[in-house]
């Protein structure tokens, strides 16, 4: 849990084929970058389109796969034309909310930097972006699934 009791939301920036891999064999995904975020960041800002953006970013996308299952809920994916778009909508959203003072706390102003940056370094990596509150489940009371390679792995 992060600070505050707020569900703590992975993002990760993975290539497509590091997808196909996941999806038909279960091989976890290897990442050019995780972070990790509030999953309520966009629920605290009230300046838009940031909001709606920051919703979609983190709330949105595709199943990852069919049959994964959380708590909160099942982990999703952008694809890499959606997360280029993203990316740039988020960009300019947040340069311009920086000239506004934005209604939240320097803790959230922080979750909001994680999101943009995640976006931006797969829109330049022209990855896609998975989003997941860990644990993730092969389905309610399942076994917990390992979405993501880390280092530690190799």
């Amino acid at each position: 849990m992060s600070p505050g009791g707020v569900q703590g939301l992975r993002l990760a920036a993975v290539d497509d084929g590091a997808l196909e891999r996941f999806r038909a064999e279960g091989t976890p995904l290897p990442a050019s970058l995780i972070l990790q975020c509030s999953s309520h960041v966009a629920r605290y800002v009230d300046l838009e389109p940031l909001h709606t953006l920051l919703g979609l970013a983190v709330e949105a996308g595709q199943p990852l796969r069919d049959d994964l299952w959380s708590e909160v809920r099942a982990p999703s994916v952008h694809a890499p034309d959606e997360v280029v778009t993203l990316a740039s909508a988020l960009g300019d959203a947040w340069r311009e909310a920086e000239q506004t003072p934005v209604a939240c706390d320097d803790f959230f102003i922080g979750e909001i930097q994680r999101v943009v940056r995640l976006f931006a370094h797969a829109a330049e990596q022209r990855q896609a972006v998975v989003t997941a509150i860990l644990p993730v489940l092969g389905g309610p009371g399942g076994p917990e699934i390992v979405l993501f390679k880390t280092h530690h792995d190799d």
